[in-house]
């Protein structure tokens, strides 16, 4: 009676083999489709150096906005990549990710072109300043207005070594803003710095800002916006 069984167990072990074995082609098939494209994105973005925070006992932290990730795209060699989240270390002017293998990268600066960070509604967006190409500025700057002239925010963060006892270095925040205009490079706090520079233009100028009842101000850099954009008109 035993040996009558044999074929038929033999058919059940050969039908559920077949089975295994069709869904693993499957699985490779559906990998290989996707997995190249997909490998080639991730060693772009993540070409760049596992990242260590040195800075764990200091009593804030080197990051502009808030040392939590936030949402941001990052361009590369001309590829944009959407969806994901930085933080930006401004005391290195680096720029940082998670990544699932091998855990937090910092990414290749040489290969980046911009980034953009959204933090409180609000998208801010950074290019980033070759070395040979204005002097005096280099590194990412938030870019405010670029026309024929240019309007950059420099963030930076200081180490202070404290002195006292139980007290922990600390950074502190700066930041400089940034006329640029005929590739020259002008750091400027107000609106009379930048009347010093366009000084052949200030009559429009001025005129433009008092017929629109427009307020300029060092502590709202946006507002040097729509004078740059007028002065640029003027200059075509």
């Amino acid at each position: 009676m035993v040996k009558n069984y044999k074929p038929l167990a033999f058919i059940i072990i050969l039908i559920f083999t077949s089975e295994l074995a069709g869904n693993a082609v499957s699985v490779s098939a559906r990998s290989s489709s996707v997995a190249p494209d997909t490998i080639t994105e991730d060693q772009i973005l993540y070409n760049g150096r596992i990242w260590r925070n040195q800075y764990l006992n200091l009593e804030n932290d080197q990051f502009l906005f808030t040392n939590e990730y936030i949402p941001g795209t990052v361009t590369m060699r001309g590829k944009c990549f959407t969806g994901i989240v930085l933080r930006y270390d401004i005391y290195n002017d680096e720029i940082i990710t998670p990544a699932d293998i091998p855990g937090t990268i910092q990414i290749n600066k040489e290969l980046v072109d911009s980034f953009s960070l959204i933090f409180g509604y609000r998208t801010y967006r950074f290019s980033k300043i070759a070395d040979d190409t204005l002097a005096n500025l280099r590194g990412y700057v938030n870019v405010l207005y670029k026309g024929r002239s240019a309007l950059y925010m420099r963030y930076v963060k200081e180490l202070y070594h404290m002195s006292g006892q139980n007290v922990n270095d600390r950074f502190f925040q700066k930041s400089q803003l940034y006329f640029v205009k005929d590739k020259i490079v002008y750091p400027i706090k107000n609106k009379r710095e930048l009347f010093g520079i366009l000084k052949d233009l200030k009559p429009q100028i001025k005129d433009f800002i008092k017929k629109y009842n427009l307020e300029v101000s060092g502590k709202e850099p946006e507002s040097f916006v729509p004078v740059l954009r007028f002065a640029d008109s003027l200059t075509q």
